[in-house]
């Protein structure tokens, strides 16, 4: 149900997320589904704070793979995309909501309010 606020799948949270996922030590295969689900939560939180300590473009290529695909609004490499771009103007304040990872651990999503 939603609360009236706005939930979205941010992807460029999801490219951040698939990028510390690559780093991650432990796959997520060997993890139970709570187990990925915090996993998927920790590293967007991780994205959010870094967004919020160091603006929206250094956070955004703090976690973004180097071959990450964002959408914007069509597919772009991410990190060319955001290497390119000026910093946003104001602050993205992002939470996770509910989380998922796929059972090979290579792919995360979340979604949530912004």
């Amino acid at each position: 149900m939603l609360r009236g606020i706005a939930v979205i799948v941010a992807p460029a949270a999801l490219a951040a997320t698939l990028a510390a996922c690559r780093q991650a030590d432990a796959p997520a295969t060997d993890e139970s589904p709570a187990a990925s689900h915090a996993q998927v939560v920790d590293l967007e939180r991780r994205f959010a704070a870094a967004v919020r300590a160091q603006g929206t473009k250094a956070g955004f290529l703090a976690f973004l793979a180097e071959d990450s695909i964002v959408l914007q609004p069509g597919p772009v490499w991410g990190r060319a995309a955001w290497t390119s771009n000026d910093d946003l103007p104001g602050t993205l304040e992002w939470q996770p909501d509910l989380a998922q990872m796929s059972a090979g651990g290579d792919l995360g999503i979340a979604t949530g309010p912004w």
